[in-house]
């Protein structure tokens, strides 16, 4: 009888799933999914944004005509307050920010009613991001340790990027010296001013580095890597023995203050959905970015482009922002001071 019963429940189930996603591919169907990064085109977060779109369709019932599009500005802040207060929240629209949109509304003084990155529907994120120091090697400074006693003239994009505030949290955290010059316009962009001289350093993510200067370890390109922001770290820098931030915290409250701000690393350039989309399409379209990150089509196409790519799903990525948010106050206080220097 036991058995009957489960078995009756079990069909009943599989009922219930398939008249839900009858209902998304209905939805889908003939359906433009409009995909809005954060940054301009062609830099470090529309190039895998763009990969992404051209293989998410195929897995999401109905398999919609993905749009992808532009919005820069304010470290994809531009895009996340969009998302959150004005784009439809019927799944059609989603988006893929720069991580430090999830800890806009921790660490920033200015005025965000009605701008609650927490409460966004993370999708996932297809890479990880480690924020990686490099130096010409005419620059004073020859090691991560020079850093401590040294000036370095860094480059960053704007206030809420990594370029940027990775550098900035260092100097406040653990006393390195960087000179920061703000203003560029992405990834490639500061790695030019570096190559031209107007620089002597940025710290840009591991992935466009190694893209730009697939030799750099081998120190064949005239630049070297300083240092990785990161708590654990890439594999291959750490094989190659470039240092970890965390090796200069001096104790448990600088450990804590660098764990809560890079914590964001994990989940580079995350997608997102707005707040109030029905939760059955979060799903589906969670379900979707994990199958495409898997897809073997697409990971080709990422390994010929030199594209890293590493899955971290939606449910994990909600669960990182909701323990940032969790965070005591003195470490959130800590890091907030860290980047208003």
């Amino acid at each position: 009888m036991r058995r009957a019963l489960w078995s009756v429940m079990g069909v009943f189930c599989a009922m219930a799933s398939a008249r839900a996603q009858d209902s998304i591919a209905r939805f889908y169907a003939d359906r433009n999914l409009n995909l809005m990064i954060g940054a301009p085109a062609g830099g470090v977060l529309d190039v895998p944004g763009r990969l992404v779109a051209r293989h998410l369709a195929k897995h999401i019932p109905g398999h919609p005509n993905i749009v992808s599009s532009n919005m820069p500005g304010a470290a994809s802040n531009i895009l996340g307050r969009h998302l959150f207060a004005q784009a439809p929240k019927d799944g059609a629209t989603i988006g893929m920010v720069f991580p430090g949109v999830t800890t806009e509304a921790l660490f920033s003084q200015d005025d965000r009613r009605g701008y609650d990155p927490s409460k966004f529907n993370f999708l996932g994120s297809a890479q990880n991001y480690v924020p990686t120091c490099v130096a010409r090697a005419d620059a004073p400074v020859k090691s991560a340790k020079d850093l401590l006693t040294s000036e370095l003239i860094g480059g960053g994009t704007a206030p809420g990027n990594m370029t940027y505030d990775f550098p900035t949290v260092a100097n406040a955290v653990v006393g390195t010296k960087f000179k920061m010059v703000k203003g560029y316009t992405s990834g490639p962009d500061l790695m030019l001013a570096v190559e031209r001289g107007e620089l002597q350093a940025t710290c840009s993510g591991w992935a466009i580095v190694k893209f730009k200067y697939p030799d750099i370890l081998a120190g064949k390109t005239g630049l070297r890597v300083l240092l990785q922001g990161h708590m654990t770290g890439d594999p291959e820098l750490n094989k190659a023995g470039v240092p970890l931030i965390s090796t200069f915290a001096k104790n448990d409250a600088d450990r804590r203050a660098l764990d809560l701000f890079l914590s964001q690393n994990e989940y580079a350039g995350p997608f997102i959905a707005p707040p109030g989309t029905p939760p059955e399409r979060v799903a589906a379209l969670r379900r979707a970015f994990i199958e495409t990150v898997e897809d073997p089509e697409f990971r080709a196409e990422a390994a010929k482009a030199n594209i890293e790519t590493r899955l971290t799903d939606g449910e994990t990525v909600q669960a990182l922002v909701a323990k940032a948010y969790a965070s005591p106050k003195e470490v959130i206080a800590r890091v907030k001071a860290a980047l208003e220097r």
